[in-house]
């Protein structure tokens, strides 16, 4: 809450599949990789993030290329330059698939960030969602 902190994250899974209905419409392709995460900041738990990557960036992810730095990791092997995100915050219930380390309990509300993350190109590339918990981290945006 006092700001800064050192961002790190565990996978808790990474698949490429077909994109739900309940997504917003981004990218071109049908398909997308979802990559499910647990988000920290100086070791403390902060947040249970999901982030569709567009199918049409590439057709399939390797896990073990992955790094925690999604960005770096898409500029690094896919090519893919994430220069503009769109940010919406509000609240939220935490999902069914909640890491046991997150401390608010699936079925309860969460404060709650979904992003579209613009390619170079200007294409929503991603689309993400994240549930924090407000008590341990606020949401930030800095304008520069």
């Amino acid at each position: 809450p006092d700001g800064g902190g050192l961002p790190s994250a565990d996978i808790i899974s990474i698949e490429t599949l077909p994109k739900p209905a309940d997504l917003p419409a981004f990218g071109n392709a049908d398909f997308g990789h979802r990559f499910r995460r647990l988000r920290y900041l100086d070791k403390v738990v902060a947040a249970l993030e999901e982030i569709w990557l567009d199918g049409s960036v590439v057709p399939r992810i390797d896990p073990a290329s992955v790094s925690q730095s999604l960005y770096k990791f898409y500029r690094e092997q896919l090519g893919l330059w994430i220069v503009r995100a769109e940010d919406w915050v509000s609240l939220a219930v935490v999902p069914d698939w909640r890491d046991a380390r997150f401390p608010i309990a699936a079925g309860e509300q969460a404060g709650f960030i979904e992003r579209f993350g613009f390619s170079q190109e200007g294409i929503k590339a991603e689309y993400s969602r994240n549930w924090f918990d407000p008590q341990t981290v606020r949401y930030v945006a800095r304008l520069k």
